[in-house]
């Protein structure tokens, strides 16, 4: 235990400063879990949450409790997953189509 008035003085402060440094990191964690999950299940309000947990991870590197390339590196992992994510249902929706238009005129050759 600290002998000093300062000492003891310090202690409060970095316990202080210890939670207030993980609630803004459990508030990190959790944003970017929702928008991980919005991106795999195909939510409808997927860009909404990627946004928002942009915007967390903005303030989060602001206030010092986490280093601004790993911040960036955050950021950059979301939009990467949130990029091929849109790039596959883009796919997955002209290949649907192409597969409408064969069984179109192969049904139409049939009759």
């Amino acid at each position: 235990m600290a002998n000093l008035k300062s000492s003891k003085k310090g202690i409060l402060i970095t316990e202080r400063n210890r939670e207030r440094s993980l609630y803004y990191k459990n508030r990190l964690k959790t944003y970017i879990k929702k928008a991980v999950n919005a991106i795999q299940t195909q939510a409808e309000e997927k860009a909404e949450l990627v946004k928002q947990a942009l915007q967390i991870i903005d303030k989060t590197a602001g206030k010092g409790i986490l280093k601004k390339k790993t911040a960036a590196r955050k950021k950059s992992r979301l939009m990467i997953a949130l990029n091929t994510n849109l790039i596959k249902g883009i796919e997955t929706v002209k290949s649907t189509k192409k597969t409408v238009k064969k069984t179109v005129n192969k049904s139409k050759k049939k009759v």
